[in-house]
């Protein structure tokens, strides 16, 4: 009470003019905070938002990276019970049997290679090369590779012949545990 009868005689005690500059003044220093904790709540909200759309992307991100993952654990373990199914798969003796039955018979310089994929598995490959067949032949090998789930064709170059035969590069591969 003490504080408002105070201002109250300093009010009556000051001219009218100065009374107007002291309340426009005031004014002032009023909006000028209210711009100021405007433009301060603004600039943090702003940022907040921005962090906020960061996150969300980051999210995204990482629901797709668990999506992989589990996608990757899925495969892992189809290709765990195929090798299970096949243990003591041997690339190189398969082949020639292969080749037998089919009744083709590859270039002589083919040979099983392994390569390491991670830490568990490593690809087992084998490059042919076949001269002077029908393409009813390649049809059926490939038919026939189809149908062995440990095996898949990495890659196949074809290349006709001017005795209308063809001659084709293929390239077979296996995984197998570590």
């Amino acid at each position: 009470m003490e504080f408002l009868e105070k201002i109250i005689n300093t009010t009556r005690q000051v001219s009218k003019k100065e009374f107007e500059k002291y309340v426009l003044v005031s004014l002032a220093v009023v909006c000028l905070l209210m711009g100021g904790v405007t433009y301060f709540i603004y600039s943090t909200s702003n940022g907040l938002v921005k962090d906020i759309k960061q996150l969300q992307k980051l999210a995204k991100k990482s629901a797709r990276l668990v999506d992989d993952f589990e996608l990757m654990q899925k495969e892992e373990e189809k290709i765990r019970k195929i090798l299970n199914k096949h243990k003591g798969f041997n690339l190189g003796s398969f082949f020639e049997k292969f080749c037998k039955d089919q009744g083709v018979k590859p270039e002589p310089n083919w040979s099983p290679t392994s390569e390491s994929l991670n830490p568990q598995f490593e690809e087992v490959s084998l490059a042919a090369t076949f001269k002077g067949q029908a393409t009813e032949n390649l049809v059926k090998m490939l038919e026939a590779i189809d149908k062995n789930e440990i095996l898949y064709v990495k890659e196949l170059r074809i290349r006709k012949e001017k005795d209308k035969t063809i001659t084709f590069d293929i390239s077979l591969a296996t995984q197998r545990s570590k």
